[in-house]
């Protein structure tokens, strides 16, 4: 079986090829690489990128058509956190700010974490481009979401950035305009796959992470704290110890393991403005 395995190689409508002197998205160094069959690797700051980036648009169309149908109702959609693990980040949000805390979910899904924060008091509110998902949060869950960060109101104390930067096309652009959006001394909380852990680095272009269509880029925690401060954060904190998402005794020791290796499948940082 395993020689008959033949990597993902994207393409989408419209797609520009990277040559090899173009920059990397996250630290725009130009000092990049071949990496693994559909990505190249930045050697100063280790980002892993698409050596062909979609259109804007045919990224979004990727996105709505895992939201579209029954799928987002059923809770089969593959962009969304499961119920666990949307439990073990409320909890962790918890720890960090206190109610009356204003809290943004940047990239909601169909708003399971708006949801569990505001249950706990907080004033909660949730940013989702996609429109599918917009209309199942409404739907099933009465919450009106913000399609864009520009019809945001106000600044928060605590942004939640859970699965979403690997999504970005400009990732320096948005987190500049997340750090705008934070209160002085407020905090953003990123959760993204980790480059460096276990799995990423025995499977390489087999990673589950790296063969997602709407996985444009994958960090390690170097090329993440490089965005942050980049973007004007003050100061990255590494959390090594993250919530875990399995309840599985066996499974809860394993993750333990490999965070205190650095090897865990799930990178979590807290950006300081």
């Amino acid at each position: 079986a395993g020689g008959s395995w033949k990597p993902l190689i994207l393409r989408f409508p419209g797609a520009e090829d990277m040559t090899v002197d173009r920059a990397c998205i996250s630290c725009l160094s130009r000092d990049c690489r071949e990496w693994i069959q559909g990505f190249r690797k930045c050697n100063a700051c280790g980002l892993w990128f698409r050596d062909a980036m979609p259109a804007e648009a045919d990224l979004k169309g990727v996105h709505e058509g895992h939201y579209s149908g029954r799928n987002a109702g059923d809770g089969t959609v593959q962009l969304l956190s499961t119920e666990e693990s949307l439990d073990n980040h409320a909890d962790f949000i918890r720890r960090i700010v206190e109610p009356p805390a204003r809290v943004l979910d940047f990239g909601a899904g169909t708003g399971g974490l708006v949801r569990r924060l505001a249950s706990a008091g907080y004033p909660a509110s949730g940013c989702e481009y996609s429109d599918g998902a917009r209309a199942e949060a409404k739907s099933r869950h009465g919450l009106v979401l913000y399609p864009s960060l520009d019809e945001t109101r106000g600044t928060y104390d605590l942004i939640a950035v859970i699965e979403v930067v690997e999504h970005l096309l400009n990732p320096r652009k948005i987190m500049a305009r997340l750090h705008e959006r934070l209160n002085p001394n407020g905090i953003l909380y990123l959760a993204t796959p980790n480059t460096n852990g276990l799995r990423a680095r025995l499977q390489g272009g087999r990673w589950r992470e790296a063969i997602r269509p709407y996985h444009v880029a994958l960090y390690n925690y170097r090329a993440l704290r490089t965005l942050a401060m980049n973007s004007g954060f003050r100061e990255v904190r590494y959390v090594r110890f993250s919530p875990l998402t399995s309840k599985a005794i066996r499974h809860r020791w394993l993750h333990r393991a490999l965070q205190s290796f650095g090897l865990y499948g799930g990178l979590r940082v807290l950006c300081y403005k």
